[in-house]
Parts: C-alpha cells; sequence; structure tokens
C-alpha cells in the first residue's frame, strides 16, 4: 500500500518528537558560590563544636567525679562526702573563672557565688548550706538525703553554670 500524498491523510502522521532533557552539568556559576558557602559553613560549625566539646571537658570529667560519689552505696562517711562535693565545686569553679575571683570567697560569700553563676537560690537555702557548715562536722548526724539534694544540686551546677567574660 503506498503513501497517500494528500497532507492531510492520517497515515502521514508520525510521533512526536520529544526534545532532551536538559543537563545538570555544568552547574551554573551561582550553585558553585553556594556550594563553596555550604562548605565554608559546615567547617565553621565542626570546629566551633569541637571547640565547645573541648572547653566542657572539666564538666563531664566533674560529672563522672558527682556520679561516682552518688554511687559510693550507703554514704556512711557522709561528712567525708560532703567535703568532697565541696572541694569538686571548686575545683570546678577554679577551672571555669579566674582565680582571683574564687580563691577568697567563704561560707556565705561561696553560696552567694554559687547561687549567681548557677542561676538561682538553692545553695543558700535548705541542703545547699551543707556545703559550708557540713564539712566541717565530722559525725554526719544529718540525714542521708540531705546528701542526695546536695548531690543534686552539685550536679544542677556544674551543668549550668555559665563562666562570664572576665
Amino acid at each position: 500500500m503506498a503513501a497517500s500524498t494528500d497532507p492531510a491523510s492520517l497515515s502521514n502522521l508520525q510521533d512526536i518528537v520529544m526534545p532532551q532533557a536538559v543537563s545538570w552539568w555544568p552547574l551554573a556559576p551561582g550553585w558553585y558560590v553556594i556550594g563553596a558557602l555550604l562548605l565554608v559553613f559546615a567547617v565553621w560549625a565542626t570546629l566551633r563544636s569541637l571547640r565547645r566539646y573541648r572547653r566542657n571537658a572539666y564538666r563531664r570529667q566533674a560529672l563522672q567525679e558527682l556520679q561516682a560519689l552518688g554511687a559510693a552505696g550507703d554514704l556512711e562517711t557522709r561528712g567525708q562526702a560532703l567535703a568532697d562535693i565541696a572541694e569538686l565545686l571548686r575545683r570546678v569553679a577554679l577551672t571555669a573563672y579566674p582565680r582571683r575571683r574564687i580563691v577568697g570567697l567563704t561560707g556565705e560569700a561561696w553560696l552567694a557565688f554559687l547561687n549567681e553563676t548557677g542561676g538561682g537560690d538553692a545553695f543558700s537555702r535548705g541542703s545547699g548550706r551543707l556545703l559550708v557548715s557540713g564539712v566541717y562536722r565530722t559525725s554526719g548526724d544529718y540525714p542521708v538525703e540531705s546528701l542526695r539534694e546536695v548531690l543534686a544540686l552539685a550536679r544542677g551546677w556544674v551543668n549550668d553554670h555559665r563562666p562570664g567574660a572576665e
């Protein structure tokens, strides 16, 4: 059968030819700029996170020591446990703040410092006061619950204190 010479004949129809898809490569120059900016941001964020991680190593170590104090079991040597907590808080403060600000603090001034830097007044009232009065007791005649509260206060302070620019 011969093809019809009539241009309107349906036998002369051909498939629609679709154009090729637009290639992603090479990218437009704007994409290279965006890629470079994203790379710079990723490097900056990684370095900042690493610096923060290293800067907070003392917190992780202090929290481990507090965990070990809390896991001591019977807590029979409560006076020694309080002295250990007080010493640990002092070491953390000396690490985070200028030495001249910490060295002279004792008694109520020390508790006020802990309150000021920890955001609250938990050390000046309740069980937190044992850090000043309890460390000098030899008998440990206070309830174990008080020691647990002091441990919780110390953990909270180690986690939450914010060293200021001094």
